[in-house]
């Protein structure tokens, strides 16, 4: 475990062992949010990032408007 501080302007300052650990950097796009009383933290990837990953499920172009079709239709 490690300790951050609080900054005087209210902006949270991870260690940098963490900074380091999680490869931030001045600009870095964070999300927060609250669970159970806990501030989670995530890094935002960016587009270029996600392009780069393989896909998560393989369709051809046919399932996808077939898909798209059926949802727009019980969407109304």
């Amino acid at each position: 475990m490690e300790v951050g501080v609080v900054g005087p302007r209210g902006e949270l300052l991870p260690p940098k062992k963490i900074k380091d650990m999680l490869g931030l950097k001045p600009g870095t796009k964070v999300v927060y949010w609250v669970k159970d009383d806990k501030l989670i933290v995530e890094i935002v990837p960016r587009l270029e990032d996600l392009l780069r990953r393989k896909p998560v499920i393989e369709i051809t172009l046919d399932e996808f408007h077939r898909f798209r079709k059926k949802f727009s239709e019980k969407i109304g």
